[in-house]
């Protein structure tokens, strides 16, 4: 995991949290994951995994074709290009389909961010191409999509915790869960 992961580590948890706790309210199971390489999960849920090349010891989870990409090739066709793109200005033809993440104008949102020099802008061109020619992938050491937890829910078996485990192993949403929801 990346340094910077650790930064919102604690984010994903309590959403996870807040999940596990929704599905007692509804009287679903409800498990947690997380520890686990998110190279499988990426790649069942459609990921397009980049092949381990390089010192690279596993594929690179990059993203999820026209929905979620990474900004690296072949999303992009060099990692200049790439750092181009990142750094561009919305197309104007570009129509907002969610929430933004402030408040205020694009045009007020963009005059307040820091401007990158010449130099500042070649000089992230040239890690990224390193990192990139040298270790046939970006980022270098770790996936460019990477899951830190993932919540499962489902029904739960109650006659399994009926048999084996007696009365008192599930809660009352649990029990009246079928007859609640699925009518």
């Amino acid at each position: 995991m990346r340094p910077s992961s650790y930064y919102v580590f604690s984010e994903p948890a309590a959403i996870c949290q807040n999940m596990f706790l929704a599905t007692e309210a509804l009287g679903l199971g409800g498990w947690k994951h997380c520890g686990f390489l998110s190279l499988e999960i990426l790649e069942r849920m459609g990921f397009r995994i980049v092949a381990a090349n390089g010192a690279a010891a596993f594929g690179n989870p990059i993203g999820l074709d026209g929905v979620f990409e990474a900004s690296c090739p072949p999303y992009h066709p060099t990692m200049d290009a790439a750092v181009d793109a990142g750094l561009a200005p919305p197309s104007p033809d570009r129509k907002e389909t969610g929430p933004v993440p402030h408040r205020i104008s694009e045009a007020e949102h963009r005059a307040g961010t820091v401007r990158l020099s010449a130099e500042g802008l070649a000089c992230t061109k040239g890690i990224c191409n390193y990192i990139h020619d040298t270790y046939g992938r970006f980022p270098g050491g770790t996936d460019a999509m990477h899951l830190m937890w993932v919540m499962q829910a489902h029904h739960i078996d109650t006659s399994y915790y009926d048999r084996f485990f007696g009365p008192g192993t599930y809660g009352p949403a649990h029990a009246a869960h079928m007859a609640t929801w699925h009518r």
